[in-house]
C-alpha cells in the first residue's frame, strides 16, 4: 500500500516520492522520476499558435485573434510567451502597443491549426533538465490536418526557442490536452480519447 505525495526539496523545488507504510508502521521514502507535472508545477512560459486564414478559425478570423491577443496579453504580464505563426511580422503588427512585448518570443513556422496543447511537446520532469517528448497529434482521429503542427516542436527546438532535452516521441499518437496530471503519478484522460482506434 502506498499514498502518493510531493515534498519540496532544497531550492524549493518539488519532487516526487512514494512512502510505503511498512509494518509495524515503518515509513520507506522512495524518490520517483520522471514526472509528468501538473498544470500548476512552476513554469517556465506558455505557446500560443496564432489563428490565421488557413486555420478553422477563418470565418471569423479577426474575433478570434482579438480573443488571442487578450491572452497574449495576460500571459506576457506574468511570464514568457512563445508565439508560433507562419507570419510573425503580422502577429507582431496586432500586439503592438498591447502586449508586455519583452516577454514575448517569436518562431516562425507554417502551422495547420492553433491547438498548441494538442500538438506541443509533453514536458516531463526528469532531474534538473526537463524532458521535451514530442509526440504525433493526429488532427482529433485524421478530421483535420496535422503534419504541419507535428513539425512544429522539433523545428522550435532546434531553433533553441525550449530549454531541455528533446526527445522523438512521434511514433506515438496523443492529443496532447486529452491527459491531466496530478503530478504525483496520476495521470487522467478518457477511453473516448486514447483508446479510439
Amino acid at each position: 500500500m502506498g499514498i502518493l505525495v510531493g515534498l519540496p526539496k532544497n531550492g524549493d523545488e518539488e519532487k516526487d516520492y512514494q512512502i510505503n507504510w511498512g509494518d509495524p508502521f515503518g515509513i520507506q521514502v522512495e524518490k520517483r522520476e520522471p514526472f509528468l507535472p501538473a498544470e500548476w508545477y512552476k513554469q517556465s512560459g506558455v505557446q500560443l499558435t496564432w489563428p490565421h486564414a488557413g486555420t478553422d478559425w477563418a470565418h471569423m478570423l479577426t474575433e478570434v485573434q482579438e480573443c488571442f491577443v487578450a491572452i497574449a496579453r495576460e500571459i506576457a504580464k506574468k511570464e514568457l510567451l512563445l508565439i508560433v505563426a507562419p507570419d510573425v511580422n503580422a502577429v507582431k503588427a496586432q500586439l503592438s502597443n498591447r502586449v508586455n512585448m519583452e516577454n514575448v518570443r517569436f518562431f516562425e513556422c507554417e502551422t495547420n491549426d492553433t491547438w498548441a496543447r494538442d500538438h506541443g511537446a509533453i514536458t516531463m520532469i526528469d532531474g534538473s533538465a526537463p524532458r521535451l517528448l514530442d509526440f504525433c497529434f493526429n488532427g482529433w482521429g485524421q478530421k483535420f490536418g496535422a503534419g504541419l503542427d507535428n513539425q512544429i516542436t522539433h523545428k522550435a527546438y532546434n531553433a533553441k526557442c525550449f530549454n531541455g532535452e528533446y526527445e522523438n516521441r512521434l511514433n506515438f499518437v496523443l492529443e496532447g490536452g486529452s491527459i491531466e496530471s496530478d503530478g504525483l503519478g496520476t495521470l487522467l484522460t478518457t477511453s473516448t480519447c486514447l483508446l479510439a482506434p
